[in-house]
């Protein structure tokens, strides 16, 4: 699409339009649902185009302008904006585009959770692709799957150790019985003495 001028420009929304969303092909590199569809189209429901929403969402989150997640955010939006408006590709299956949207919407929720000191803690998940940050292949369901066995190992170790001290116990209560019940045993020293005038 051109303006009357000529330039390759298009509005958020007439963008959309053109845009395919897929993100169930086999050599799709990222987990879960598509990020950046819906992303995009949570930022054309504010009325905002792409240069608009960073201002919006700075100053309705609190987070400060110079932050480095801010500038990020910012730095972000514009490549998806040049992307999307200018280049008019198809990021609804641009694994880039997705990587850009997921990594948007993680300093979104970092900030969410403290705007003055922004907590990514725990939310690697949101860009985990098939190759983890140190280059290993990503496993899910054999990951899950080890997880509960070394889940179950740990309870069948634990109801052992239960057993041990319970049968260590039960020894030591029976040798104290015995010990007191033996002739003599409970009345050692008992009446020393008597007799005695």
């Amino acid at each position: 699409m051109k303006d009357h001028r000529g330039h390759r420009r298009a509005s958020l929304r007439e963008s959309l339009g053109k845009v395919t969303f897929k993100s169930d092909h086999p050599d799709w590199p990222f987990r879960g649902p598509s990020a950046v569809e819906e992303f995009l189209h949570g930022i054309d429901a504010t009325g905002l185009d792409l240069a608009a929403y960073h201002g919006h969402w700075q100053t309705t989150s609190g987070v400060h302008p110079a932050a480095g997640c801010t500038i990020e955010f910012k730095n972000l939006l514009e490549i998806m904006r040049h992307l999307l408006l200018h280049d008019q590709v198809n990021v609804g299956t641009l694994a880039g585009a997705e990587l850009i949207a997921r990594r948007c919407l993680q300093i979104q929720r970092a900030v969410r959770r403290s705007a003055r000191h922004p907590n990514f803690t725990g939310l690697e998940a949101m860009l985990s692709s098939a190759l983890d940050e140190t280059g290993g292949v990503v496993t899910s369901k054999f990951d899950e799957f080890v997880a509960k066995e070394q889940k179950q190992q740990a309870e069948i170790m634990k109801q052992h150790r239960l057993w041990n001290d319970e049968q260590e116990h039960d020894t030591k209560y029976d040798g104290d019985k015995q010990e007191g019940d033996a002739p003599g045993g409970g009345d050692r020293g008992r009446g020393r003495g008597r007799g005695k005038t």
